[in-house]
């Protein structure tokens, strides 16, 4: 039996293949994608659906797709391992990203909150980032709403396709 976890409104299950459709409707959104260089084409979807399909199935954790009770896709939340390639070094980071019809009804910080419990009691993580833009207001209520705490020494800078100079603020799990 596939892992889930359940919420008071939320299915998380791992990513498959007949995900790709939704995955890709929401990554091709404007204003979801703005924080990341805008929308990404099928096939840069498609890349990256598959890579959380891998993560998962080799580590045991990785982002959740996000369902209501309807199976709806919503969206995603999840921990990803990072390479030591990163700014920060290897490490385990979480992150989030909903369909914009969805925004605003607190299914990040749920989803969110729930896949963080999962990655330090399932996974046995001892420690986990998360980072975003300046800008990215959104995303920082998250981290304070799911217990994060913000770590500016660790913030950094890096060079990202098609961004250019991306600065991240830097939040912390323990």
């Amino acid at each position: 039996m596939e892992p889930q976890i359940l919420t008071q409104r939320l299915r998380l299950r791992p990513f498959s293949t007949s995900d790709a459709e939704a995955f890709a409707k929401m990554n091709s959104h404007p204003e979801v994608m703005a924080d990341l260089g805008g929308p990404l084409v099928r096939e840069a979807s498609d890349a990256k659906l598959e890579r959380y399909i891998t993560a998962f199935s080799e580590r045991g954790y990785g982002r959740w797709a996000i369902e209501n009770w309807d199976r709806e896709f919503l969206g995603y939340a999840g921990i990803m391992h990072r390479s030591g390639d990163h700014p920060l070094g290897e490490h385990d980071e979480i992150g989030w990203r909903l369909c914009r019809e969805v925004w605003g009804f607190g299914y990040a910080s749920e989803a969110a909150r729930a896949a963080l419990k999962d990655g330090f009691e399932r996974s046995r993580l001892t420690i986990v980032y998360s980072y975003t833009a300046a800008d990215n207001e959104r995303s920082k209520a998250v981290m304070d709403r799911i217990g994060l705490r913000r770590k500016p020494a660790l913030d950094f800078r890096a060079e990202y396709d098609p961004i250019g100079t991306w600065q991240g603020l830097v939040w912390i799990a323990e």
